[in-house]
């Protein structure tokens, strides 16, 4: 038997010595061999080291990097037989280290900071998702505006406009002339027509994938509200090539700073924090506005990890002993020097972007203090809080579950689903999958969001949770990227295609099953954070005590009865044969457009600049 050595996710809060060196066990695979001995695989020394299942245990318990003498007391005091024997257990950690099991933090940095450079690609623009929403473009531009100057590190600004309103696009056109008319740079609006266009010529090339493209390049009516998937797969074709920023037409510049956050790597993962504030306007003031950050994002944006590592102020991100105190290189398999940086990724401040509501009511006390600052606070934002959420400090994942800004498009990147409110998931799931060395860079500066005004989602509190169906989708794809090999992108996103495929060509009872599964345990498992959060609730208005109530009623109801498996993009009415349907018909346009989304995207590299030019506005 052969198994992954796999420490799991548990970090070590072991502050570090201020001059010991730093030890940590290194990532290998263990096979049993006869009585209590193992053999122990160094993959990337490609060495075998025999030795006791005690020992091995042992050098599990030195997963995170802390000095020796704390090692040495972790293992005398949690290991059975061992307690008061550190005497014992020192000479045993020497053996490893000496081995080469137990790496230094000097070791481990050094081989993290050594890596040629990449050749990166230029900068295509600013891209801006717009749809019916006048007021907030205008917002948005002038934001942009107020920050020239910290945005000149970008090409030209390209609005892809998917409106369905005659109205919204001819306001959006007045509004991008007087913009064009006070821009230093190049601005384009890419209407609904000459997406069309696009379409077109993309077809005429590419005949044999006409039903496929047309799926992913949908425009016009047909989507969720909120859905920019679309959008996106047309900006990854108009940017091909290079490496470009990405916002909504409701978000605000300047990016934020979050107060007291640095420039450090820590390669310790981390969740997004969430914090919630009386009004709009609160939670946008919230950090300090950093002029340099768009410049920093792209620096840093088609680098490997190992270029921007380094403990010279210069360093786009300082990184030392002090940031590896605690954490455990078995677990981040993924931070290596030559990994490239494919995303940036920033948190927002002021309207929720999330399409649910559920995550409100099991904030702890102090992510809810200012939504819960009163009663009337509390149900006045309960449909439409007013938050912070992001990143405390700059750190990287495989896949991100925030939607990128700074984006590396200098290879091939995936199509998404095209009318689903997940769309970011799924694309960041696809990258991930995709490109299996890469990762995603999440920090800790913010873009503003400033949603319509009177929006209200509270009614989702009277409904057992609800999911998307590229939630469900994103699961799917994450499930697949560890048995994928392919070194080729186009293979790996093929080899997506058929998984997906596969999922959708059961039978109508088959995928039902599967689609109910995922749901009880979508809700099952908020079921428990309501459970959780309820008795933790006590001083919390009563108003949300009453609502995480209805939720816990109306989330066991479902868990226990199992009814259809309707998402939150399917009709309150739909039979469970017609939930199956839609969801088949999802994921078969996200797997016809993988299919089709390579040859685009080498079409694209060829026609990318006339189709801009011909969007050209001029004032």
């Amino acid at each position: 038997m052969e198994f992954r050595y796999d420490f799991g996710s548990v970090q070590s809060n072991m502050p570090a010595a201020s001059s010991a060196p730093l030890w940590a066990a290194i990532d290998g695979r263990v096979s049993a061999l006869a009585g209590d001995e193992i053999v122990f695989f160094d993959p990337v020394t490609a060495r075998s080291h025999v030795m006791t299942q005690q020992v091995l245990q042992a050098l599990e318990r030195c997963r995170g990097f802390a000095p020796m003498s704390a090692h040495v007391e972790t293992v005398a005091n949690t290991l059975p037989g061992l307690q008061g024997k550190q005497a014992a257990v020192k000479p045993v950690l020497e053996s490893l280290q000496t081995r080469g099991l137990l790496q230094s933090d000097d070791a481990f940095l050094q081989r993290m900071r050594v890596v040629s450079p990449r050749v990166r690609a230029p900068v295509s623009g600013l891209f801006v998702r717009a749809c019916n929403r006048p007021a907030q473009l205008d917002a948005m531009l002038g934001s942009l505006l107020a920050n020239v100057t910290s945005l000149s590190v970008s090409e030209r600004v390209v609005v892809v406009d998917d409106s369905t309103s005659d109205a919204a696009i001819a306001a959006h056109e007045r509004l991008l002339q007087d913009f064009a008319a006070r821009w230093p740079q190049p601005v384009h609006h890419v209407t609904p027509s000459h997406w069309r266009t696009i379409l077109k010529e993309l077809v005429a090339s590419l005949p044999e994938h006409a039903s496929a493209l047309g799926g992913v390049l949908s425009t016009g009516s047909g989507k969720q509200q909120g859905s920019g998937g679309s959008g996106r797969n047309l900006i990854t074709l108009l940017a091909a090539g290079g490496r470009y920023l990405i916002l909504d037409d409701d978000n605000l510049l300047p990016l934020h700073r979050m107060a007291g956050s640095d420039r450090s790597f820590d390669p310790k993962s981390a969740a997004s924090s969430i914090h919630t504030f009386a009004d709009h306007a609160a939670a946008l003031a919230v950090g300090e506005a950093d002029d340099a950050a768009i410049h920093w994002h792209l620096d840093l944006c088609g680098r490997a990890l190992g270029e921007v590592l380094g403990d010279a102020a210069a360093s786009p991100l300082s990184f030392g002993s002090q940031q590896l105190a605690g954490f455990a290189p078995s677990h981040a398999p993924y931070l290596a020097p030559a990994a490239r940086i494919a995303t940036t990724v920033n948190g927002h401040r002021g309207g929720s972007c999330a399409a649910s509501m559920h995550w409100l009511l099991v904030l702890d006390a102090k992510a809810r203090a200012g939504l819960c600052a009163s009663e009337a606070s509390y149900l006045a934002g309960r449909g439409d809080a007013s938050v912070w959420v992001g990143f405390e400090r700059t750190c990287a994942t495989r896949m991100a579950t925030i939607s990128p800004f700074a984006v590396d498009n200098s290879q091939l990147m995936p199509c998404t689903t095209p009318t689903d409110r997940a769309e970011d998931l799924v694309f960041n799931a696809l990258l991930s999958t995709g490109d299996a060395n890469s990762l995603q860079l999440l920090t800790p500066t913010s873009a503003g969001h400033r949603p319509e005004a009177g929006r209200d989602r509270s009614a989702q509190l009277g409904l057992p949770r609800m999911v998307s169906v590229g939630m469900c989708v994103g699961e799917i794809i994450g499930s697949v990227a560890e048995q994928l090999h392919s070194a080729s992108v186009a293979g790996r996103y093929a080899a997506v295609a058929a998984r997906l495929d596969d999922m959708a060509g059961g039978s109508d009872a088959n995928l039902s099953s599967y689609l109910r599964e995922f749901l009880v345990y979508e809700r099952a498992h908020l079921l428990r954070q309501l459970q959780d959060a309820l008795p933790a609730a006590q001083d919390a208005p009563a108003a949300l005590r009453a609502d995480i109530s209805k939720q816990i009623e109306l989330n066991a109801r479902a868990v226990v009865e199992r009814g259809i498996p309707r998402f939150s993009n399917m009709p309150s009415n739909a039979s469970e044969q017609e939930c199956a349907a839609m969801f088949r018909n999802e994921v078969t346009t996200l797997t016809h457009g993988l299919r089709a989304w390579p040859a685009a995207w080498e079409v694209a590299l060829a026609k990318q600049a006339d189709w801009l030019e011909r969007a050209r506005v001029r004032p």
